[in-house]
């Protein structure tokens, strides 16, 4: 067999992982390049020095660390040992001159260049050691908090050490606290009430309540809509309190936009919960899916519709600032809302178990109030069983989220809403409710 005639084979895996681990540092290069760049135009002397550590460097020393994983595997017996010792040192003493020449010979400050170089050699490693889809995610994650630089910077400036202070609090109660609830842990007294869920309802608003008033505080009273409506996608109770306890300072120039956000995040929350139900719908019965769609969409156009109804006349470069006696966790908000909370959850589960014969629809219904999410799961559950039709699941589910629609008002006057927004905001959400449990009549056709 001539050499032309050879078959060869490749090693597709292999050449996966150095592709792979080549991206992985050129994607950090590439935003190291890009920011030398952007520190030259800032450079009032004019003096451009050569940047030596770009793409191409970041992507070889990867290259090299993908290699340092896979090499020696292939390498005769005799050389896998210095083979590995060569491949660990160049890497080492590349980094180690790179940073002497960085501080000391053209006296650059930092060490953000020299620690990113380091963690695309690793990344690397972990690319060539099969760790492809780990080694992608972290080097998304490390050009993103390198490309925040400036972001970070300016919110910094603009932190006071009230705010600071707050942050540590935040943190403590949300590490120290959370190992406690990791698993589902009842009250001591009725043992029906999930302190787990109550816990997390707390720190929740504590979390959405800060990071409200650092995105108003830096982007001003514009950003309260993006605010609402990602804020409903995670907890649509929690978001209203926030939007609250923010607007109300603000001496009734952002009522519209508080009864704007808490819209929005009920829409997010409707959007959510509809995902939700078509996904289990369609797990239980499959095409029919496409008809349980029309049963949902009714809520989703009427809230786009009074949203819309609400902007008119709305400046889209409003300029409103928060409250300056706003402070970044409202402590007190949190408590009431989450004994509000704990109140409403041992009605409903007392009346629920006293009132079993009315049926499932009502105990869902109540169960709204609490967690559509966890009423829509349990009914599921019981429809996979057989225990339920399919029919009652979707009636059910209707009636679930129509309820957490309603939940809204009760939410905003334990947060403190002015009396003068509450007939307003009662009245969006009834429409909204309404339009939801329009969607019953359609379930017959299941």
């Amino acid at each position: 067999m001539t050499p032309l005639t050879m078959p060869i084979s490749v090693n597709w895996q292999l050449l996966l992982k150095a592709i792979v681990g080549f991206n992985v540092g050129a994607l950090i290069g590439l935003e190291r390049e890009k920011a030398k760049i952007m520190a030259f135009k800032k450079d009032e002397s004019g003096l451009q020095r050569p940047s030596y550590l770009g793409v191409r460097t970041f992507s070889f020393l990867s290259l090299l660390g993908t290699l340092t994983a896979i090499a020696p595997n292939l390498a005769p017996q005799f050389m896998v040992v210095p083979l590995s010792i060569f491949l660990v040192l160049t890497p080492v003493t590349i980094i180690i001159l790179v940073t002497f020449h960085k501080l000391f010979i053209i006296k650059e400050s930092g060490i953000t260049t020299s620690l990113a170089l380091i963690i695309s050699y690793v990344l690397g490693v972990m690319a060539g050691a099969g760790l492809v889809l780990e080694s992608i995610i972290l080097s998304i994650l490390v050009t993103f908090v390198l490309a925040i630089k400036f972001s970070i910077t300016k919110f910094v400036s603009k932190i006071t050490y009230k705010e600071l202070l707050s942050a540590l609090e935040l943190s403590i109660m949300t590490s120290l606290l959370s190992p406690f609830f990791l698993k589902d842990v009842y009250d001591p007294f009725f043992g029906i009430v999930n302190l787990r869920l109550l816990y997390t309802l707390f720190t929740v608003i504590l979390i959405l309540s800060y990071i409200g008033y650092a995105i108003i505080k830096v982007l001003g009273v514009k950003a309260l809509g993006y605010f609402s409506f990602f804020g409903g996608l995670i907890h649509s109770e929690a978001t209203t309190v926030s939007l609250v306890e923010m607007c109300s300072g603000a001496g009734g120039r952002l009522d519209r936009m508080m009864i704007k956000g808490i819209l929005l995040s009920t829409i997010a929350m409707i959007v959510r919960n509809t995902i939700l139900v078509l996904s289990l719908a369609f797990l239980l019965k499959g095409g029919i899916v496409v008809l349980c769609s029309l049963s949902l969409l009714p809520p989703i156009i009427v809230g786009c519709a009074i949203s819309g109804f609400l902007s008119v006349g709305m400046s889209p470069n409003m300029r409103g600032r928060v409250s300056t006696n706003l402070s970044p966790l409202n402590l007190r908000s949190a408590i009431k809302t989450t004994l509000a909370f704990f109140c409403t959850l041992l009605t409903i589960t007392t009346v629920s178990t006293y009132l079993s014969s009315l049926g499932i629809a009502m105990t869902s219904a109540l169960s709204g109030l609490i967690s559509a999410e966890a009423a829509i799961f349990a009914l599921f559950s019981l429809a996979s069983k057989g225990i339920i039709s399919f029919r009652l699941f979707m009636q059910s589910s209707l009636l679930a989220i129509a309820m957490a629609i309603m939940n809204k008002v009760l939410f905003a006057k334990v947060a403190g809403a002015p009396s003068r927004l509450m007939k307003e905001l009662m009245r969006c959400m009834f429409f909204l409710s309404i339009s939801c449990l329009m969607g019953l009549p359609l379930t017959l056709l299941y």
